[in-house]
């Protein structure tokens, strides 16, 4: 049995990572460009779970409105100042 989460497969064997707060809003199907919403006390799952958005993914921080974008070349999420 498969079981999907943010349109990611995993088999029954593997573990499905906890994403808490974090949730897929919006996604551009053609680039796999994606927009993302948690709270604060989540952000450090963006680095240790997500990193097979495209590059020019974001995500707000509802809580904080801190907003971070995704660069694939590193598989890093970057805190953009404003």
């Amino acid at each position: 049995m498969r079981i999907i989460v943010d349109g990611q497969v995993y088999e029954r064997e593997q573990d499905v990572p906890e994403f808490g707060s974090i949730e897929c809003v919006g996604v551009d199907g053609q680039s796999n460009v994606r927009q993302y919403q948690c709270l604060s006390a989540d952000v450090s799952k963006l680095n240790q779970f997500l990193t097979y958005p495209a590059s020019g993914s974001t995500c707000l921080v509802l809580d904080t409105s801190q907003m971070y974008v995704f660069s694939k070349s590193s598989e890093t999420w970057y805190l953009i100042e404003t």
